[in-house]
């Protein structure tokens, strides 16, 4: 979209990117907000929740 910082594409696509690998249930939630950049996980509940609308635990849980 138009109109977005580079923090927040960058942002987005990390969200996005999340997104793909809550599928796999390999990796915890908190293994994926490091793999995609995040040091705090706490920090990455806030912002999937701020894009998507919804927890990543959440997100995954309506996968299944």
């Amino acid at each position: 979209p138009y109109g977005l910082t580079f923090l927040q594409k960058l942002t987005q696509h990390r969200i996005y990117h999340a997104c793909y690998l809550l599928q796999n249930k390999t990796y915890t939630v908190t293994k994926i907000s490091e793999m995609i950049g995040y040091n705090n996980s706490n920090y990455f509940f806030k912002k999937f929740k701020e894009i998507t609308g919804i927890t990543p635990t959440e997100y995954r849980n309506r996968l299944e």
